[in-house]
């Protein structure tokens, strides 16, 4: 999986202007529309908040709802479910849709209709022992040199259609040599991973915590923390990361250093029940 930027797969929350009904409309007229300004990218993601009627109830595939481009176009669609009523029917969703750019001038604010109309494409295939998920890896390494590595375990669907799908998963860092430290675990980390279609990006929200130790009093004191991904493939931070480092290859992976060691004798500290977040797109 290599990292080409000109393709890159942003989301952008898009505006509702609602125009959804209470009462039946003519077929082909729209129901709402989603807004977003263009970025300039060859593909990117337009998602928003809709309600939705009573009468809907979610089902996964088919999407009843159809986003269309400026010109008219359909686009590809998924639906996924946000908020419901007291007596458990569907009140609010999610539309996503995937847009190639071609002649949308960037920089400029477009509407895409959305139509009471199926979007039939099958969902991303899933497949949880992909390597994608079980190669992307956090390591830490205390203030006396000892090694911790997090390895993912699967918790959750969270979405999956035909545009995108996001999944989460899990991880306790522990020793790699358990007869060098007397600590259980340095931490331990959620990870977000989101796939799009037609893309190879993956987008990965990582949140490193001290909220799962054995001593819930404890602080976590380390050296360093890195993120371990495949060897040929590349790594871009969403926001300038002050403490990070530029990646390497080692043992036959690519290391990202999200948190380096510091210049001084001094550590990096992690307070109980606190966390550190990272957004990536690898």
């Amino acid at each position: 999986m290599r990292l080409i930027l000109p393709t890159l797969a942003c989301l952008f929350l898009a505006s509702f202007v609602t125009t959804a009904r209470q009462t039946a409309v003519a077929p082909g007229t729209p129901v709402a529309y989603l807004e977003c300004d263009v970025p300039n990218l060859d593909r990117f993601v337009v998602h928003g908040a809709v309600p939705v009627p009573r009468g809907y109830s979610y089902r996964r595939y088919p999407c009843p709802f159809t986003v269309f481009d400026p010109t008219g176009n359909p686009l590809v669609t998924q639906w996924e479910p946000i908020a419901y009523r007291a007596d458990g029917t569907l009140m609010t969703v999610e539309l996503l849709t995937q847009v190639v750019r071609g002649e949308l001038p960037p920089n400029t604010r477009q509407r895409f209709a959305v139509r009471e109309r199926d979007s039939a494409l099958p969902p991303l295939p899933f497949d949880v022992d992909n390597p994608a998920f079980t190669d992307i890896k956090l390591r830490a390494i205390d203030v006396y040199g000892n090694q911790y590595v997090g390895n993912p375990q699967f918790v959750r669907v969270h979405r999956l259609g035909s545009v995108v799908f996001t999944c989460e998963f899990t991880m306790r860092l522990m020793p790699t040599d358990p007869n060098t430290t007397t600590l259980e675990q340095l931490g331990a980390a959620q990870m977000w991973m989101t796939f799009r279609r037609d893309t190879n990006i993956v987008e990965v929200a990582l949140n490193y915590h001290n909220a799962s130790s054995e001593h819930p009093t404890w602080h976590i004191y380390f050296d360093r923390l890195l993120m371990s991904i495949p060897e040929d493939w590349g790594g871009v931070s969403m926001w300038p990361e002050s403490r990070g480092g530029d990646a390497f290859n080692f043992q036959g992976f690519r290391v990202l250093p999200l948190i380096t060691s510091q210049s001084t004798s001094e550590v990096h500290y992690l307070a109980q029940r606190h966390e550190r977040g990272f957004r990536y797109f690898l």
